[in-house]
């Protein structure tokens, strides 16, 4: 398969209000991770904040608008689950995809039923992560199972 990754159109983004480039809010602890997949991301077409904790994506949300987060479920203090949260919370328009390596450490809200979350799973090839946020965007105006 041959894709040009240049064009974010191509998997369902385009230009947001605030930016020519669609934004995404990426959430990684692993330094290594966060800067490989940045750069896969912007060489894609992508403008992409970056952050290593809960905390700080949860700042960023109620700061700035994207048009997907890509986050991590385990970070060091608080989990990606807080993350996924705070997005609906205070954008809930805004899609969420969740990478893991750790799938059965997931709540059961966050991976089955439904409205599930797109999970893809580390280690991950970048045309999952695309195809994986592409699904997110399509399910963006569908009810979302909270837990309960």
């Amino acid at each position: 398969m041959n894709l040009n990754f240049r064009d974010a159109s191509r998997f369902g983004f385009g230009p947001t209000r605030f930016s020519l480039l669609p934004k995404i809010l990426l959430v990684d602890d692993e330094p290594e991770i966060l800067s490989a997949t940045k750069q896969l991301l912007v060489w894609a077409g992508f403008a992409v904040t970056t952050v290593s904790s809960a905390e700080e994506a949860i700042s960023k949300l109620k700061t700035e608008a994207f048009e997907i987060v890509v986050t991590d479920f385990r970070l060091g203090g608080k989990q990606g689950d807080v993350v996924v949260l705070a997005a609906r919370n205070t954008c809930p328009a805004t899609p969420v995809v969740l990478v893991t390596g750790m799938i059965d450490d997931l709540p059961d809200w966050m991976r089955s039923g439904h409205k599930a979350l797109p999970v893809v799973p580390k280690p991950f090839r970048f045309t999952e992560l695309l195809a994986a946020m592409k699904h997110a965007r399509t399910e963006v105006d569908a009810p979302f199972a909270m837990p309960g």
